[in-house]
């Protein structure tokens, strides 16, 4: 047990709001930032894990700028001291407060996944970074995953975050599958690519969107490496999904905007349904 698991609810919070205030603090004095902004399990670590040594700038990661949603994920951080989640919290509130203008303009980048595959490898992380998992067998692993509230975020992420917030529509720019988007308005720069294009695409869109010239990307948390695999490969072999959550998520818009005909079919026979 670490020491964080084992303070006590007062001092994690004070420890919490410390860690926060510095973060924050650090963000503050950082000038021309590139924001990897994305919903998780994406491929946004290795991201960040890229630009961070190659340009030189601030590069931080986030997943929302939703108030009401900042405001419960803070809830929850305070509640089940989830240290992973923090610092990616403090980076949407901090941001929250900072939207881009065309005077204090953004660089952001954002990726996608096969909406099923990201939704499954986001729940493995959450659930106590896989750990309430190792032990369970797959059919109690699925009743789990179905019973989450909120698998279908993926494919509602860029309405409700990048339209909203950043005021793009990555919907009404065609996307050529196997290509990065860019995408720019006053306040906006946008890179947009798939994480299944990441070692194809990703070093070269990576060099013209800095400027600065990146020779490969670096893969970091992937859920095949993490103390989670085991049952994580089970269950992406074993599982047995509904037929109506398999064809939500690849008759969505976000599937077919982004994801040919040819690869959603072989997205959908990766995975056994009823």
């Amino acid at each position: 047990m670490s020491v964080l698991d084992s303070l006590t609810a007062p001092a994690f919070r004070v420890r919490y709001r410390v860690g926060r205030w510095l973060a924050k603090r650090e963000m503050a004095r950082a000038t021309d930032p590139i924001l990897v902004y994305t919903v998780g399990k994406t491929g946004s670590t290795s991201i960040v894990r890229t630009l961070r040594p190659a340009t030189g700038r601030a590069v931080w990661q986030l997943h929302r700028l939703d108030a009401e949603a900042i405001d419960a994920r803070e809830r929850e951080v305070e509640l089940t001291r989830p240290r992973w989640a923090s610092h990616h919290l403090w980076v949407s509130q901090h941001f929250r407060r900072r939207l881009p203008t065309p005077d204090r303009p953004w660089d952001v980048v954002s990726l996608t996944r096969d909406p099923l595959a990201q939704s499954v490898s986001a729940w493995f992380q959450s659930t106590v970074g896989g750990r309430n998992v190792v032990d369970e067998d797959v059919n109690k692993m699925l009743e789990s995953f179905l019973a989450r509230p909120d698998w279908y975020r993926t494919i509602r992420w860029f309405d409700d975050e990048v339209a909203r917030h950043l005021g793009i529509d990555v919907y009404e720019h065609p996307f050529t599958p196997g290509e990065p988007l860019f995408v720019r308005t006053p306040s906006v720069r946008l890179l947009l690519m798939r994480l299944e294009d990441l070692d194809a695409v990703g070093p070269a869109a990576l060099s013209e969107f800095t400027g600065v010239k990146i020779d490969r990307t670096v893969r970091a948390n992937v859920g095949t490496q993490k103390a989670y695999a085991d049952p994580y490969q089970r269950f992406r072999a074993k599982a047995v999904l509904p037929r109506e959550l398999v064809d939500t998520m690849y008759n969505s818009r976000y599937a077919r905007h982004f994801y040919s005909d040819d690869e959603i079919a072989r997205f959908r026979g990766a995975w056994q349904t009823t």
